[in-house]
């Protein structure tokens, strides 16, 4: 019966994103410029956040994220680049996060329309 309740204890001190925006729009752009952007995230959860890696869809976006844990209540921010070079019309793109949070994978995405070239 003590295994189970420590179990439980640690199952629930686990970090956790809170995101002031898990989705932003911009202006249009002209393909072959870049957008550099960011998403301001808190650490809502018991323990220290660690992003450890993310997925992009292509290459054409860049992600950096802290290299040092984020303690609980206090924010960070994900910083992206988004190269447009060869992209046109509407992009709705996800950057997906992975850290020590309850959810394997956390989604943000930003939005914006790119003017292909004449």
């Amino acid at each position: 019966m003590l295994i189970f309740i420590n179990s439980a204890l640690s199952y629930s001190q686990m970090a956790e994103f809170s995101f002031d925006q898990t989705v932003k729009k911009y202006d249009i752009m002209q393909e072959g410029d870049t957008l550099r952007g960011y998403f301001i995230y808190k650490n809502t959860g018991d323990t220290p956040l660690k992003i450890t890696s993310y997925l992009v869809e292509c290459h054409c976006t860049e992600v950096t994220f802290p290299s040092t844990p984020t303690t609980p209540m206090t924010s960070d921010t994900v910083f992206f680049s988004f190269n447009s070079d060869g992209k046109s019309y509407a992009q709705d793109r996800k950057i997906m996060l992975s850290a020590n949070t309850k959810k394997e994978l956390t989604t943000v995405r930003f939005k914006v329309y790119v003017n292909p070239k004449p």
